[in-house]
């Protein structure tokens, strides 16, 4: 089981400013069989901060 550390540096209070937090991050094998897809089906990927 791997574990992965996202480290959430904000002062917001829970209940207050926020109910909850979502914060995905993406398994490395993951990343790369969607590139290989998309190299595969001659298809253009972006990357988004949001």
């Amino acid at each position: 089981y791997k574990v992965r550390i996202v480290a959430q540096g904000f002062t917001q209070k829970e209940g207050i400013d926020y109910q909850e937090v979502f914060a995905p991050v993406a398994n490395l094998d993951s990343v790369r069989t969607l590139i290989a897809l998309a190299a595969k089906h001659d298809l253009e990927l972006d990357q988004m901060d949001v």
